[in-house]
């Protein structure tokens, strides 16, 4: 079985699971894009894969070349 310790609350979605993107909040209602966070996979919390795999997309991964675009 893999190790499922907690490494922390996702910095990410804030430990809701949830991510917020491209929008606005109207009148106290999010108004936008809201889906699964990637980070940590929807759980709230991240693991040492979950920090692993995110250190390697942003070092190594697609997200090292975004300031390519």
């Amino acid at each position: 079985m893999k190790n499922l310790k907690s490494t922390g609350k996702c910095p990410n979605c804030g430990g809701s699971g949830k991510y917020h993107g491209r929008g606005e909040t109207v009148n106290g209602i999010f108004r936008g894009f809201v889906g699964d966070c990637f980070h940590c996979k929807g759980k709230g919390w991240t693991t040492a894969e979950d920090d692993r795999r995110n250190t390697y997309y942003w070092t190594k991964g697609a997200g090292s070349k975004l300031h390519l675009i």
